[in-house]
């Protein structure tokens, strides 16, 4: 690095007398030019300009080994990092400097991000980028408390940038704890004597350290500042992913000892966002804006279920460790849990399944490992009950797993989605066969003049988590993503009408599970994640197919009541949004490996994102689509449409 040996401003000043760079080797216009080409490379920030034209020889061939020195450094490293140019904007010379090479740097600075982001961007989707995400993340928590305010405003703009480009970030769990830990350790800075020697405290888990202000009145500043900054992470957070956030929330506070001899901000902050966040329960959800409003908090929120969830998480965890302590064997103790499952399912005992189901989760977690015969149970066994509260249950211990054993995530995940196909083989709930109800119109003697509805409860719920699955992880692991393609590919059939083939239930009542199993295929598709081939059409294809085929069933009225058909009405208004705003990704369908570039004169074809939050995506408008395309694609021009336009095939002869 171009940074100072010490701390004396006299280093910068020898710049001025070098023989290498003296200023009066060049001449004033050539000097100009030096500066209109540093300009250039910042893409001319007003704030920096008028420094850089007061810049000498010296100084601006300084700043220009700087900027290339860390631009090559970032495009060419296989592990990009942010520090080094952290440490120049550290440097005290630099920050000393009364000419504004800190500003200048800072500029520079500016433009290494950008080309951070765009390095990570292009790496793999795979836990080796997420590990380095995680760093940088944790680096900018930790130097947003720096001691110097300037290098606080840098931090805090580089980590909204990192958000930003990677949302993910926000719902991840070492970001988060680590988030929290260093909260803790501000807050026992307040402690300690400002009049004594300032000491560096270590952040947890980490390398990285802070150190403390001299005042206490600085110490509190910083303490609210980052508190702030933090609670505004969480409730951002629980926007986005919020059944992960809540489970990796749960999860620290379960990890971190609890005492009433101490007091940790980290869990005080955790407690407070989740009882501060707007989170309804699910009889609450589905209800209007004035219904909610004529309702009190404690009636509509859902922080008991957090408090309960919390609470099963650390009894089962009690129990598999007294059941350790005691001496009994580890295969001793799986066997017995395993059997304890499938005994509560052959019973059709929901209590004992729901106990059985929660310590086997607890056992999976604490064991080394994968034993895949635990695994299996924790991902098959709500298949042989198959109710609503048993998939309420998996579903709690689905979550409490992802975030305690993120190495168990793929293989957990291959399990449960087997378990799904398996659901769709056996016609259970949403893929079951409709049974035959007698129309009002033609009654006769003896009849049940009653709908009969499919029990699609347990795949609704089933499919809430899997859509939260494909929000989160298209930003952030491409495995994921082809295995829940892989799922929605063995749900959906490209079938409109028919009742021979294996579909889905026609009926009113399935209609919520079904449209939210076709929004989350939307969202996949319209995320720009999955690879431009064959596969992605059909996709859109199966969508569109199961779509339509809903409309191929007779005249039915609504079984569903009150809340449940709230929330149906919901969903289809939110696949009708998806489905409209799915134009916008119509473009010219790509075969295989066919190279549209070539075909298309080297246009660029680039999806945007369909979330009204700040993601960086590029907006595709119809005036950069083009006119023509292959299969099915529309041409969307601002004066055609699908009805108005008339085909292209030629006219039938007609013999006379």
């Amino acid at each position: 690095n171009l940074v100072s040996q010490t701390s004396s401003r006299s280093e910068m000043r020898e710049l001025q007398y070098t023989s290498a760079v003296r200023n009066d080797s060049v001449s004033l216009n050539q000097l100009q030019e030096f500066k209109a080409q540093i300009l250039i490379l910042l893409e001319n920030p007003a704030e920096v300009a008028s420094y850089v034209n007061k810049l000498s020889f010296a100084q601006c061939t300084y700043l220009l080994s700087v900027y290339w020195l860390e631009t090559l450094r970032v495009k060419n490293s296989t592990i990009p990092s942010l520090q080094p140019i952290l440490e120049y904007l550290v440097d005290s010379t630099i920050q000393k400097d009364k000419s504004g090479m800190w500003h200048c740097v800072s500029s520079v600075g500016d433009r290494v991000f950008a080309l951070f982001l765009n390095a990570m961007s292009s790496k793999p989707k795979d836990e080796s980028r997420e590990k380095e995400l995680e760093e940088h993340a944790q680096f900018l928590l930790v130097n947003f408390n720096h001691i110097h305010k300037q290098i606080r405003r840098v931090a805090d703009k580089y980590l909204s940038g990192l958000v930003d480009r990677f949302p993910h970030l926000l719902w991840n769990c070492r970001v988060l704890w680590c988030m929290l830990d260093i909260l803790q350790v501000l807050s026992f800075s307040l402690e300690l004597d400002p009049n004594e020697e300032t000491p560096t405290l270590n952040v947890p888990s980490t390398s990285y350290s802070i150190p403390l202000m001299d005042t206490l009145e600085a110490r509190e500043s910083i303490v609210n500042d980052f508190s702030a900054r933090c609670l505004g992470i969480i409730q951002e957070a629980m926007k986005w992913a919020p059944q992960a956030t809540r489970s990796h929330l749960q999860d620290y506070l379960n990890k971190i000892p609890s005492s009433g001899q101490w007091h940790h901000s980290g869990l005080a902050l955790a407690t407070e966002s989740v009882l501060m966040s707007k989170g309804l329960n699910l009889h609450s959800a589905p209800l209007s804006i004035n219904t909610l409003e004529k309702r009190p908090l404690c009636v509509k929120s859902d922080s008991s279920y957090f408090v309960s969830t919390l609470s099963l998480r650390s009894k089962f965890s009690g129990q598999v460790t007294g059941m350790f302590t005691a001496g009994v064997l580890e295969s001793q103790v799986m066997e017995s849990v395993i059997e304890e499952v499938w005994n509560s399912c052959n019973t059709k005992s929901t209590t004992n399944y729901h106990n059985a189901l929660w310590r086997a989760t607890a056992l999976l977690i604490s064991t080394k490992g994968s034993p895949r015969k635990l695994l299996h149970v924790v991902a098959w066994s709500q298949l042989e009950l198959f109710t609503e509260t048993a998939l309420s249950t998996a579903l709690e211990c689905w979550q409490w797993l992802i975030t305690a054993r993120p190495d168990l995530e793929l293989e957990f995940l291959q399990e449960l989605f087997a378990a799904w196909q398996c659901s769709v083989d056996k016609r259970l709930g949403l893929f079951s066969v409709e049974a035959h109800e007698v129309s009002p119109l033609a009654a006769y003697e003896g009849c049940v003049l009653e709908p009969r509805p499919p029990y699609v409860a347990p795949h609704n719920i089933w499919i809430k988590f899997l859509t939260e699955l494909v929000e989160t992880a298209k930003y952030n692991n491409q495995d994921k993503v082809d295995m829940l393609a892989n799922l929605l590919h063995y749900s959906l059939f490209m079938l409109v009408g028919g009742t021979n083939q294996p579909h889905q239930n026609r009926h009113v009542a399935a209609v919520g599970a079904r449209f939210r199993l076709l929004s989350c295929g939307l969202s996949l598709l319209q995320g720009d994640v999955l690879t431009r081939s064959l596969a992605k059409n059909v996709l859109r294809e199966r969508i569109y197919c199961t779509c339509l085929d809903y409309f191929c069933s007779p005249k039915q009225c609504p079984t569903q009541r009150g809340v449940e058909l709230r929330e149906d009405i919901h969903v289809l208004i939110k696949f009708w949004l998806t489905m409209h705003s799915d134009k916008k990704y119509l473009l010219a369908s790509v075969i295989g490996d066919l190279d549209v570039t070539a075909i298309m004169g080297n246009q660029s074809i680039s999806g945007s994102s369909v979330n009204d939050t700040k993601l960086q995506g590029t907006s595709i408008t119809g005036s950069d689509l083009p006119k023509t395309g292959w299969i099915n694609t529309v041409p969307l021009s601002a004066s055609t449409n699908t009805l108005t336009k008339r085909s292209t095939r030629s006219k039938r002869q007609i013999n006379n």
